[in-house]
């Protein structure tokens, strides 16, 4: 478990012991949380409360199946309640992608190294994505935080059924309001693959505009920028029923991409299957990290700066054992180093090798990915074969060209079991997907 998981695991398990929160729900079947709860016990509520998807829920909240809400700017309500939205799963751009192209004359906004949320909003601006997905030209008129009114909504709650919630001047924070002559539309963006997302983001925005009482409608739009895939998720809501979120449009996009063609990846994989294996890496474990997609995105969140694992845990979709995971398969390619900061925490940095990837335009930069997965011989030798075949290599198949090979072994050298090489054998295959989908 990465040390920030642990830390907020430690400090929720104290919160629930020292204030009988689990006595309390159970008594009333909520527990309200207050931010001198927090400062009592030297804590910091913003740090503790902060819990975007469902994958950074503290321990003590899994266990008992909890999740929190926000009521004010400092209470908030522990209980079963059901607060995420689950996204369609990510898949490689396709022909279902539309690509746009940024205007010639714009010189500032650099397409391949979008790196922080304003930068994909202003992306998507320029590009004409925002207008292509509401229908119209789109103007900033929204942006920052701000506090809620007062207001009530119902939330589907496992134990209970429905519960209502009652909220007062909650903080909120809008990534970007646009308008248009015919609606008011609110974007909540991140710029990295997410597998959930937590509703309140967009539905208490979506209630602040409602009770405004606009002449126009006001749309909510959730998007996600990962591998230069821009994905927007339009939700429609019930504003009185947090529950009611109802995914209304789904579009993707890409701006100024050209993708490689099959031959391009093909030769590569041939080079490799003609030579000799490379020696493996021994100094991490080979990669069990079965989305390749992830193990990019990871890297381009961490070349925006070095990054803890604090970081990783608190601000990354994944879970603790995940993060351990994807991070090793970069430092395994070469993506990813470790390094000691002034404060003597443990940081991970992007090598200058990623730096130089991530810098390239899409075709190019999924090409050097694709060489650096193809030089794993046994990765190459699946491709290869499915390919030739026109069908995917089963595990056994795979299985068996891996434990052959020289990087079978663990980060210490000593053989890998049975069991491991079989694992390690899906995420070959996991991997050979992502190569067959990178070609037009």
């Amino acid at each position: 478990m990465a040390k920030g998981e642990r830390v907020r695991d430690t400090a929720w398990a104290d919160m629930f012991d020292v204030f009988d929160v689990l006595e309390t729900i159970k008594r009333d079947g909520f527990a309200d949380i207050t931010a001198k709860q927090f400062h009592q016990l030297h804590l910091q509520p913003r740090l503790n409360t902060k819990m975007d998807h469902a994958s950074q829920v503290p321990l003590i909240f899994q266990e008992h199946n909890l999740n929190i809400l926000t009521r004010g700017i400092d209470t908030w309500r522990v209980g079963t309640f059901e607060v995420f939205e689950t996204l369609p799963e990510w898949t490689l751009p396709g022909a279902d992608v539309k690509n746009l192209s940024i205007p010639s004359f714009i010189e500032t906004l650099d397409v391949t190294n979008i790196t922080g949320e304003p930068a994909v909003i202003n992306a998507a601006q320029a590009s004409g994505l925002l207008a292509d997905f509401c229908g119209e030209e789109q103007t900033l008129t929204v942006s920052g935080r701000m506090r809620t009114g007062d207001f009530t909504y119902k939330v589907n709650d496992t134990v209970r059924g429905r519960s209502a919630i009652a909220v007062s001047k909650a903080q909120i924070e809008i990534d970007a309001g646009y308008e248009s002559e015919s609606a008011f539309t609110i974007f909540e963006v991140k710029n990295h693959l997410s597998r959930d997302f937590l509703v309140r983001q967009l539905f208490y925005p979506v209630v602040v505009f409602d009770q405004r009482k606009l002449t126009k409608p006001v749309r909510s739009v959730f998007l996600t920028l990962a591998n230069d895939v821009y994905d927007l998720y339009e939700y429609g809501f019930d504003v009185s029923d947090y529950s009611s979120a109802t995914l209304l449009k789904h579009k993707r996009y890409t701006i100024g991409v050209t993708r490689p063609s099959e031959a391009e990846v093909v030769s590569r994989a041939r080079k490799v299957v003609e030579s000799e294996p490379t020696a493996p890496v021994t100094s991490v474990p080979f990669p069990q990290a079965d989305d390749f997609e992830r193990v990019m995105d990871l890297v381009s969140f961490i070349a925006e700066e070095p990054r803890t694992v604090d970081d990783l845990a608190l601000n990354y979709d994944f879970h603790s054992r995940q993060s351990g995971y994807y991070n090793n398969a970069a430092k395994y390619l070469g993506l990813v180093e470790n390094l000691t900061g002034e404060d003597g925490r443990e940081y991970s940095q992007a090598t200058s090798l990623a730096h130089s990837i991530l810098a390239l335009d899409y075709r190019e930069k999924v090409l050097r990915f694709a060489d650096l997965a193809l030089g794993i011989k046994p990765v190459a030798e699946t491709y290869f074969e499915w390919t030739r075949s026109g069908s995917m290599p089963t595990v056994d198949w795979v299985a068996q060209k891996f434990a052959a090979s020289p990087y079978a072994v663990t980060h210490v050298g000593e053989p890998l079991s049975e069991s491991t090489v079989r694992r390690r054998a899906q995420t070959i295959l996991s991997w050979t997907k992502w190569l067959r989908g990178i070609a037009a």
